[in-house]
């Protein structure tokens, strides 16, 4: 059960998730662009999971460091006062569920941060996210595991707008949900311009009065 006191932790562990998953469903994004069904950017695979990977186990060292605060426990004298630490002390006193896997956790951290050749990948970072779910709950930070949803949505084309050059806008949303309520969510619009304009004219025209030609351009 999550404590009054951990709600501002369980909230930015919620984020951690919903943030992942957004980065890791990016396909949702290009697929509201009408780009090719299952596109990757291989650029994210390969640097956002390890990203992702350093700030949740940095979460999973808060936790640890309040919990032990919380209930006035001291750092085992053999351990320093770090993750390492930290884990040590807890399992020592037998409040952790799975003290070994937070220990080849923590050293999956260290090479993400210290070896420029290392990296992991979506599947790692889910998998080892769960991990470190369960023992935040067994702490009492957080409760059962969200299913985030992401979703996106594309509007119907708007010719309704004062913007000389440019044919119609077209609306974009895209965000997560967990138990069908939004939490987090981005939107944009895109221009599509008339043949000959871009937006440099149609700021151009909007201070002088220009009138645009026909024809249309993305």
């Amino acid at each position: 059960m999550v404590t009054a006191n951990n709600t501002g932790f369980a909230s930015a562990w919620t984020r951690l998730l919903v943030e992942s998953a957004l980065l890791k469903e990016r396909a949702t994004y290009y697929a509201l662009l009408n780009a090719r069904p299952g596109l990757s950017n291989p650029i994210v695979d390969r640097f956002a999971p390890g990203v992702r990977y350093v700030k949740m186990v940095s979460l999973l060292d808060e936790a640890l460091a309040q919990y032990i605060s919380d209930n006035n426990l001291l750092i085992v004298s053999r351990y320093r006062n770090d993750l390492n630490g930290r884990i040590g002390t807890l399992e020592s006193l037998g409040h952790l569920v799975n003290a070994r896997e937070l220990h080849r956790i923590r050293g999956q951290r260290n090479q993400l941060a210290h070896q420029s050749n290392f990296s992991t990948d979506w599947d790692c970072l889910r998998d080892d996210t769960a991990i470190v779910h369960d023992e935040l709950k067994h702490l009492g930070f957080v409760g059962d595991q969200p299913t985030v949803e992401s979703f996106g949505e594309r509007g119907s084309p708007s010719f309704d707008h004062a913007l000389p050059g440019v044919s119609h806008l077209q609306d974009y949303r895209i965000g997560a949900e967990i138990n069908g309520q939004v939490v987090a969510e981005m939107t944009w619009s895109l221009k599509t311009y008339r043949l000959g304009w871009d937006e440099e004219k149609v700021e151009a025209s909007m201070a002088g009065g220009e009138t645009p030609p026909t024809g249309l351009k993305r």
